[in-house]
C-alpha cells in the first residue's frame, strides 16, 4: 500500500521489480471489477513465461480492492482518472517508456493514456479491449452498458444494508457460463469483495465517466506527437454475450459489429496488427498471461533497440 492516490489516500500497488532487466517496464491495466487480489497471481505467472527478467507493475484505482475509496465519486471525471495513472506511474519510478497491456475495459484505458502522453509509450496490448464507439449514443450495445450501471447503482445500495452477503456467498460456489469463467480462477471470497458497496460504487461511477470518452478522443489534438510507428497488439475473442442480438442487429452481426469497432484501435499506429482467437472467450483472452507474455515478445521485437537497454 502506498499513499500515491488523491489527497494522499492509500493505493493498492502490485511492483514487481526486475533491477538487472533490460526491458521497458510493462504496466497491466485491468477490466471493470477487476481488483490486484485477483490481479498479482496473473502477474507472477507473466513474469515466468517472460523467460527472463521484466520489471511489473499495477494497481487499485480508489474504490477498488485495498484501495482507499474517494470522498466523492462526484470529483472523479475520465481526465482526474488518466492523470492519476501518470502520476502513479512517476511516483513508481517506473522506466519510461514503458509498454502498456490492457484488458477489457482496461485496454480502452490504455488506448487513452497513449493518445493523451504518447511520450510515455513504447507499446501496446490490448487483450479484448472495449471499443470506444460502446459508449456512443448509437451504439447497438449501450442499452447494455445502461442496464449495467443501473444493477450497480441497485446492488450498491443494497450493499449497505448488508442484503448481498448470502448472494455473493452462493455466486462464489454456483458461478457458471461466462460468469464462472472469471470467478472460478480467483480466491476464495474474491466475489465478496466485488459486492461490497465501495466496489459497486466505483463500478457505477467508472461506467459513468465512460460515456464521456467519445468526445474525449474527438477533441484531442490532431498532431504530429502520436507516434505512427508505435507497436500496437489488439487480440479479439468472441464469448457468448458478443453473439446475442442487439439494437435491431442479429447475434452474428453483433459479433462482427465487436470485431470492426476493436479494429479501429490499429487507426493511431502505422506498426499495428489485429488477432481474432476464436478458440477464446472473452475472460480467457484478458487473463491468459501465457497469450499476454507471448504477446510482448512479439512487441519486443518491433521497439527500437535504443529502448532496450
Amino acid at each position: 500500500m502506498k499513499p500515491w492516490g488523491p489527497n494522499n489516500k492509500l493505493i493498492h500497488v502490485v511492483h514487481l521489480r526486475a533491477p538487472e532487466s533490460k526491458l521497458p517496464s510493462i504496466i497491466y491495466l485491468s477490466g471493470l471489477g477487476i481488483s490486484m487480489h485477483y490481479v498479482k497471481p496473473l502477474l507472477l505467472k507473466f513474469v515466468e513465461f517472460m523467460d527472463e527478467p521484466v520489471e511489473v507493475f499495477s494497481f487499485d484505482f480508489p474504490g477498488y480492492g485495498a484501495s482507499e475509496s474517494r470522498n466523492d465519486y462526484n470529483t472523479e471525471n475520465l481526465e482526474s482518472e488518466l492523470l492519476l495513472l501518470r502520476q502513479v506511474f512517476t511516483k513508481s519510478r517506473l522506466r519510461k517508456p514503458f509498454i502498456l497491456i490492457g484488458g477489457s475495459l482496461g485496454g480502452l484505458l490504455a488506448h487513452l493514456y497513449y493518445l493523451t502522453y504518447p511520450e510515455d509509450v513504447a507499446g501496446i496490448i490490448l487483450l479484448d479491449p472495449t471499443p470506444s464507439t460502446v459508449f456512443e449514443r448509437e451504439s447497438p450495445v449501450v442499452a447494455d452498458m445502461n442496464r449495467v450501471r443501473f444493477i450497480c447503482r441497485i446492488m450498491a445500495r443494497a450493499a449497505s444494508w448488508g442484503l448481498l452477503r448470502p448472494v455473493s456467498f452462493l455466486l462464489d460456489y454456483f458461478g457458471v457460463g461466462d460468469f464462472g469463467y472469471f470467478f472460478r480462477p480467483s480466491h476464495p471470497g474474491y466475489i465478496a469483495l466485488l459486492m461490497t458497496q465501495t466496489m459497486l460504487e466505483k463500478l457505477e461511477n467508472q461506467l459513468r465517466y465512460c460515456y464521456t470518452i467519445p468526445d474525449y478522443i474527438s477533441k484531442l489534438p490532431k498532431d504530429a506527437t502520436i507516434h505512427r510507428d508505435l507497436p500496437l497488439l489488439v487480440v479479439s475473442a468472441p464469448d457468448s454475450t458478443k453473439k446475442r442480438p442487439r439494437g435491431g442487429l442479429t447475434g452474428e452481426e453483433t459479433l462482427q459489429w465487436w470485431r470492426d469497432n476493436q479494429q479501429l484501435f490499429l487507426r493511431n499506429s502505422d506498426n499495428a496488427g489485429f488477432i481474432f482467437r476464436a478458440d477464446y472467450n472473452h475472460v480467457q483472452c484478458v487473463l491468459d498471461m501465457e497469450l499476454a507474455a507471448n504477446a510482448t515478445k512479439a512487441i519486443l521485437t518491433q521497439i527500437h533497440n535504443e529502448i532496450i537497454h
